[in-house]
């Protein structure tokens, strides 16, 4: 897409016959879609493009160029911190298991995650639920026994299966600027991987007919059809989970049957549809014999 035209004389070559143009290091400002074309604006530079792909995570301002209108109840944020390992309050933690703790943020959890000489400490949730993360992150510290000051680091997270625009003519949105995200396990390298590829597909085909054809309606429909369903169950599972957190920690506590069914989820052998499906007709079974 961009260049600084320091290409060696083959990748040049191909770039003059196909128009495709590799970035190099260049941060992308700005994007300008045009009729033809889209304009690239660069901390080095200007270039244009027939078509833009965005991947540049849930961070970047560029997905923007996409009308969205993402509200308060379609992205997450997160406030995590590293506390050096202290004698007194390892008493509190295990070295060998993680601790969660729900009710902080809507759709969110709080969490002690040991890594040998430092702990991960953090928090996240809707942020229209989590109001006040910073103030709520340093409580939950003081209440674990961290005391002190603490450098925190924020990042915001799409919630997904949401329903999105994913493209404008020209440009498409991949990953997790798209909101391709699992809500319920917060995994998304896999759906960046796979959208990147469908992509890439749609505006080789585009080139192929001039660069003349419209993106969004293939691009969308194939990554509904592939991901955007089983995002969809994410979100309600997660829902679930957290409007009756006493019910779920129940049933993962002592019904080895749902973990090991859940974990045909997690490594993609079913989906989450087929889990719930399995899962909801025997909550009174398994609720009565806990």
């Amino acid at each position: 897409m961009v260049s600084r035209g320091v290409f060696d004389a083959y990748l040049l070559d191909k770039a003059r016959e196909t128009g495709v143009f590799v970035s190099l290091g260049e941060r992308v400002l700005d994007l300008e879609e045009k009729d033809e074309a889209v304009q690239v604006l660069t901390d080095q530079g200007t270039y244009g493009a027939a078509f833009v792909i965005v991947a540049e995570g849930a961070q970047g301002t560029l997905k923007h160029h996409v009308p969205r209108g993402d509200g308060k109840d379609e992205y997450g944020v997160c406030l995590v911190t590293e506390v050096p390992y202290r004698k007194e309050t390892a008493r509190r933690f295990s070295q060998d298991a993680i601790d969660i703790h729900f009710g902080l943020g809507g759709m969110g959890y709080g969490w002690v995650f040991p890594h040998g000489e430092y702990y991960s400490v953090g928090l996240g949730g809707l942020a229209s639920s989590l109001r006040r993360p910073r103030g709520v992150l340093t409580e939950f510290l003081r209440v674990n026994g961290f005391d002190g000051r603490h450098r925190l680091k924020g990042h915001v997270i799409p919630v997904g299966g949401m329903r999105r625009t994913l493209a404008s003519s020209r440009v498409v949105l991949v990953g997790d600027a798209a909101g391709f995200l699992d809500s319920f396990t917060g995994e998304g390298i896999a759906n960046a991987i796979r959208s990147g590829q469908i992509a890439v597909g749609d505006i080789s085909r585009a080139f192929s007919q001039g660069g003349q054809q419209r993106l969004p309606g293939d691009y969308e429909a194939t990554c509904s059809e592939e991901f955007g369903s089983n995002l969809s169950y994410s979100l309600l599972l997660a829902r679930l989970m957290h409007r009756f957190p006493g019910v779920f920690f129940k049933l993962l506590a002592g019904n080895q049957e749902v973990i090991d069914h859940f974990a045909k989820v997690a490594t993609g052998r079913w989906t989450y549809q087929r889990y719930l499906r399995w899962l909801l007709p025997r909550l009174p079974k398994y609720l009565l014999r806990g």
